[in-house]
C-alpha cells in the first residue's frame, strides 16, 4: 500500500509506503527506504507542565550567576512512570549528586538520554540492559 500527499501551497509531496515484516509489524517508509516513524518519543512521561526548559543562559539567583541548563525538566506527579524515548542500553543506574536517582541510556553511538530526579527504579532495570521505546 502506498500514499502520496501533494501540498498545493508549498508544492511539496510526501510519499509513504506501508511494509509489513515477517513478524507482522507494520511500518511506513519513504521512497528511499527511510522510516517515517520518529526515532525518539517527544517526552519520556505524561507530564503536567515543563518546569524548566533547555536554555543556554539561565540565571541562578542563589549563586547570582548565569549557567546553561542543557535539559528539559518535566513537572509530573510523584511516581509517574518514565519510559525510554528510544531503543538503547542502560549505561548508568544510580545516584548522581544533585540529579538524585538517575538512569542514563545510550542510543547508538551519538545519542544519550539522562533521566534524573526519579522517585524509584523499576525492579527489572540494571546496567547493560537493552530497553525499547514504548510506542
Amino acid at each position: 500500500m502506498a500514499i502520496i500527499y501533494q501540498s498545493i501551497i508549498k508544492n511539496k509531496s510526501i510519499e509513504a509506503f506501508a511494509y509489513k515484516n515477517k513478524h507482522g509489524h507494520l511500518d511506513y517508509f519513504d521512497r528511499f527506504g527511510h522510516s517515517l516513524s520518529s526515532s525518539f518519543l517527544k517526552a519520556p512521561l505524561k507530564y503536567k507542565r515543563i518546569s524548566s526548559k533547555f536554555q543556554l543562559r539561565r540565571y541562578r539567583p542563589i549563586l547570582k550567576t548565569w549557567h546553561p541548563h542543557r535539559a528539559v525538566d518535566y513537572a509530573a506527579n510523584y511516581g509517574t512512570p518514565v519510559y525510554s524515548t528510544a531503543n538503547g542500553i542502560i549505561t548508568t543506574k544510580g545516584r548522581k549528586g544533585a540529579l538524585g536517582k538517575t538512569i542514563i541510556i545510550q542510543h547508538g553511538f551519538d545519542h544519550t538520554t539522562v533521566y534524573a530526579h526519579l522517585s524509584r527504579y523499576a525492579n527489572s532495570l540494571y546496567k547493560g540492559k537493552k530497553v525499547k521505546k514504548v510506542k
